[in-house]
């Protein structure tokens, strides 16, 4: 392994190090901002699913509060928000997205960056944005961090620019479980 090789990985690691730390660190050890990202629930933070490779499922794009099951004390006029992996070798491909139709978005695609707005002041104890129908692809059963955030600066009721921290969710690809066939040694003994 190349010195720039070893570079790469360290810096990856230093980066998703942080990013578990952040995630474990007590709530009292942690400022509270808002997040924006990924659910496996439109209404609440649930922050760990099951998907087999290749089939369709369901995540949603939300705002809530830093601490799970608090209301977000934050009234907003608009969020900006993207979707990206956070770990570690699965991608997901689009297949259709369902907005929040009292909202306004403007942007190409979430995996490109959105800007999600309402006319006046969205005061609520959390945001649903989107709906996605995904496909993953995976290189095997494992656990794939996925993560939306921000891209750029929301503005909340007062025409201030808030800071977002992002929302991941953990997707586990479940290892295959053994079907009724038969094994090969059985198999080869009904020929004899």
């Amino acid at each position: 392994m190349t010195a720039a090789h070893t570079g790469t990985y360290r810096s990856a690691f230093g980066g998703l190090l942080a990013i578990l730390l952040l995630a474990a660190a007590p709530a009292s050890a942690q400022y509270d901002f808002p997040r924006v990202g990924l659910s496996a629930a439109p209404d609440r933070y649930v922050d760990a699913m099951e998907a087999e490779i290749g089939a369709e499922f369901d995540i949603h794009a939300c705002v809530f509060a830093h601490v799970p099951g608090e209301p977000l004390q934050l009234p907003l006029h608009s969020v900006a928000w993207v979707i990206h992996q956070a770990c570690c070798g699965a991608s997901l491909d689009l297949v259709d997205v369902q907005y929040n139709p009292d909202l306004l978005h403007e942007g190409a695609s979430p995996l490109s960056g959105m800007v999600s707005s309402v006319e006046g002041c969205l005061d609520q104890d959390g945001i649903w944005l989107a709906t996605l129908t995904v496909r993953l692809n995976a290189p095997g059963p494992g656990d794939y961090l996925w993560a939306a955030g921000p891209y750029a600066a929301a503005v909340d009721c007062d025409g201030g620019n808030p800071f977002f921290m992002d929302m991941p969710v953990n997707i586990t690809v479940p290892a295959s479980t053994p079907t009724d066939s038969p094994s090969w040694g059985a198999f080869k003994a009904s020929y004899r």
